[in-house]
């Protein structure tokens, strides 16, 4: 995206934003609170429309593009405050965002029966694979409205994967998950990367993630790209540590 603009009412949330994703890359979006990094997501995604400027994935200008558009070139998302359909069960809500799917078809459904059903054995079965991923299999046949926050972000991941992205964005995705799934959920997100090519991007406020598993770090702060770099040229750089991470504690 490049110089990105949007303002509500009389806030200036984003203020020129400019940054790139390299292909295959899982890089931490970072910031203070209101630093703008999930409005860039919006506008990323089209959730947002954008007063000015660029947005281009996979060489395709998508600029105040529709979401579903969006989606369905390869870019998904989660949310900070999840969105799950309540009143559907867990694996409902993941087999609803596989693709092509004959039997949302009407002239499929009446027509082709045996070609949906095949289809939907399919859907089901990598669907409980990846709520299996992440570790809330046992719950698929839930409704979502039972589940705790913390499965909840666990479900939009899994619903997320499913459309089979190119780029995930990620909000917060450790927030409110134990930590030691989190650490398996962030194995298993670079065991995407590595398999299928999947390019990450994730707002995160644990430091220790960010650091420990981003190949790139990019800092917001007031609306706009302050810093990017490696996890140790961000964690060092002084406007960073002003802005966001504040001074080391002295030795005793």
């Amino acid at each position: 995206m490049a110089d990105l603009k949007v303002r509500f009412g009389g806030l200036q949330a984003v203020a020129g934003a400019t940054f790139d994703v390299r292909e295959g890359s899982m890089t931490a979006l970072i910031g203070p609170n209101g630093a703008g990094k999930t409005t860039a997501f919006n506008l990323m995604t089209g959730f947002i429309r954008a007063d000015s400027g660029a947005v281009r994935f996979a060489g395709h200008d998508i600029f105040r593009e529709r979401p579903d558009r969006i989606s369905r070139r390869g870019m998904v998302r989660t949310f900070q405050l999840t969105r799950v359909l309540s009143k559907m069960t867990v694996i409902d809500n993941v087999m609803l965002a596989a693709p092509d799917q004959p039997g949302m078809r009407l002239d499929h459904a009446l027509f082709r029966p045996r070609a949906w059903k095949a289809r939907e054995a399919v859907v089901r079965e990598e669907a409980l694979g990846l709520l299996a991923e992440v570790g809330i299999e046992k719950h698929a046949d839930a409704y979502a409205a039972t589940l705790s926050g913390g499965q909840r972000k666990l479900l939009e991941l899994a619903r997320a994967l499913m459309t089979r992205p190119r780029l995930v964005l990620l909000d917060e995705p450790m927030a409110g998950v134990n930590p030691t799934l989190g650490r398996r959920l962030i194995e298993y997100l670079q065991r995407l990367r590595a398999e299928r090519g999947l390019t990450i991007l994730f707002v995160e406020h644990d430091m220790d993630t960010v650091m420990g598993s981003s190949d790139e770090v990019i800092c917001m702060a007031e609306g706009a790209v302050i810093c990017r770099g490696t996890p140790e040229h961000v964690r060092t750089d002084p406007k960073v540590i002003d802005a966001y991470l504040g001074a080391a504690p002295a030795a005793a």
